[in-house]
């Protein structure tokens, strides 16, 4: 009992403190998931403007 106690005191992060982490944390990874989706659209538009490459006449 007196560990949790003692954990509970020592606490050095208060709900300020807890807050900003969150806040920091939701905005890298909303920043991450734009950043990737930037990224596939590029690509899927490059995959669509490259012309397919046709097989040659005769080949299997």
């Amino acid at each position: 009992m007196s560990l949790i106690h003692n954990a509970n005191l020592s606490r050095t992060r208060n709900g300020s403190d807890f807050a900003e982490d969150t806040q920091r944390n939701i905005n890298k990874a909303a920043d991450q998931f734009k950043q990737l989706q930037q990224q596939r659209l590029m690509e899927m538009q490059q995959q669509q403007t490259e012309p397919a490459i046709a097989p040659a006449p005769g080949s299997p």
